[in-house]
């Protein structure tokens, strides 16, 4: 009875913060900056798991962290490509990124397994999916930069 209650906060949690940066983003008309925040929001979460682990409270307070980052990435992110594209483009984009998002569904859990096993601890995946969420914020900001360089000229 706890774990599902403590698992239906985290989950209310996460869309709670969905619906806010979501919002936020929409009231403000910023994409990128709002969803590297939150993965990186996310990316902080999963790699302060570990350490806090032998304090579940602060544990559970970095798992909280982490799914509220992650699942409020997902609002501000997919306007992206429906504004910087159109036509065709704008479908090959979006199929090609639920492609990978797909391939890294399908790799992700043997990848942090496998990272888990030769480490003999659960921390090598998190700071595995904790590097993966920090790289993909730096591609987002990256293609911020090439936006407004393109826009400004």
């Amino acid at each position: 009875m706890v774990a599902g209650l403590l698992n239906a906060a985290l989950y209310l949690t996460a869309f709670a913060a969905m619906v806010a940066v979501g919002w936020s983003s929409d009231r403000s008309g910023e994409r990128f900056l709002h969803s590297t925040a939150a993965l990186l929001a996310g990316a902080i979460g999963l790699a302060a798991v570990a350490p806090l682990a032998p304090t579940p409270q602060l544990a559970f307070a970095a798992l909280v962290l982490s799914a509220a980052g992650i699942y409020a990435f997902y609002p501000p992110f997919w306007p992206i490509p429906q504004r910087m594209l159109a036509g065709v483009a704008r479908a090959v984009a979006v199929g090609l990124i639920n492609s990978v998002g797909n391939l890294g569904g399908f790799a992700g859990p043997y990848i942090v397994g496998y990272l888990n096993t030769i480490a003999n601890s659960t921390y090598a995946g998190l700071i595995y999916l904790s590097g993966s969420a920090s790289l993909s914020s730096a591609l987002l900001l990256a293609a911020r930069r090439y936006v407004l360089r393109r826009h400004s000229s």
